[in-house]
């Protein structure tokens, strides 16, 4: 009896790893990049009633994939950042990483026709190949750099030991 039990269990156990590893195949990102790079899908939005944008389609374009290009490069800095240090550095990780796009994205895959949303704003979305390797070595240096001011900023830290030296046989 206990091992007519301990088939359905078996079978059932089968069933569910069968089920998860059939989801982690069809939700696996479909990656042919190198393992430095990762692949990336974002959005880009801008504003066509803006003065500078509202009579000049190649800006507008220009300016869709500028934004597109930062979020697909924020993604990527999300995943050595927590939400907490990015608020903190953002203007330095702006600077050093979001503003160097040419430099961390190594190709743009796909790119969509640009469409006006509900909301009045043009949007694309664009999937890139991105150098993670290379983001990462740069947040590594920008947190350097961080270390560095810090201690400028506070001076030749100084280190002090006192040794005091006790006769034992008084104890």
């Amino acid at each position: 009896m206990k091992r007519i039990q301990t088939i359905p269990s078996l079978l059932c156990l089968l069933t569910i790893c069968g089920f998860a590893l059939a989801s982690l195949l069809i939700h696996a990102p479909a990656c042919h990049a190198a393992a430095d790079t990762v692949i990336v899908t974002a959005e880009g939005l801008a504003d066509p009633q803006s003065d500078t944008l509202k009579d000049d389609q190649s800006a507008l374009a220009a300016a869709l994939l500028s934004d597109a290009k930062k979020q697909v490069l924020e993604k990527v800095v999300s995943l050595f950042m927590n939400d907490q240090q990015l608020a903190k550095h953002y203007t330095l990780v702006d600077k050093e990483v979001l503003a160097n796009d040419q430099r961390f994205i190594k190709e743009i895959l796909q790119k969509s026709e640009p469409w006006q949303g509900g909301d009045g704003f043009m949007h694309i979305l664009i999937k890139a190949e991105v150098h993670g390797d290379r983001i990462e070595q740069a947040l590594q240096e920008i947190s350097k750099k961080q270390r560095t001011k810090l201690i400028r900023q506070a001076g030749n830290p100084r280190i002090t030991v006192a040794i005091t030296v006790r006769d034992l046989s008084l104890i």
